[in-house]
């Protein structure tokens, strides 16, 4: 059976966050031929082991978050958690660096 698909997948997907909870998507993006990258502090986290690649890095830090966005070419990122840097984020879709995310992001910090 082939599934159709309503619109064109993007060809990289970074995971925020690869826990048990990113697993699942990272092997349906791979299962269609989406290149996908985990990021984690833990270095054996879950979508880790089905992502093409991985990158392990504190998400609460602004400067270590900033470096691996502009250090991937990537179209969508995914947040799988709310432990991010969510002003990163932002500034990286501003400056051009992803044309955007899936998925909820977490309200900046106070």
């Amino acid at each position: 059976m082939t599934a159709t698909l309503p619109t064109a997948l993007p060809a990289r997907v970074l995971l925020l966050g690869s826990g048990e909870l990113g697993e699942e998507p990272g092997i349906a993006l791979r299962r269609c031929g989406v290149t996908v990258i985990a990021c984690d502090s833990c270095p054996n986290a879950s979508a880790m082991q089905v992502a093409d690649s991985a990158r392990v890095c504190d998400m609460r830090g602004p400067q270590t978050s900033r470096d691996v966005l502009d250090d991937i070419d990537i179209n969508p990122i995914v947040p799988g958690v709310e432990a991010i840097v969510t002003e990163t984020l932002i500034a990286a879709e501003e400056r051009g660096r992803t044309r955007g995310h899936m998925g909820p992001l977490a309200a900046p910090a106070a």
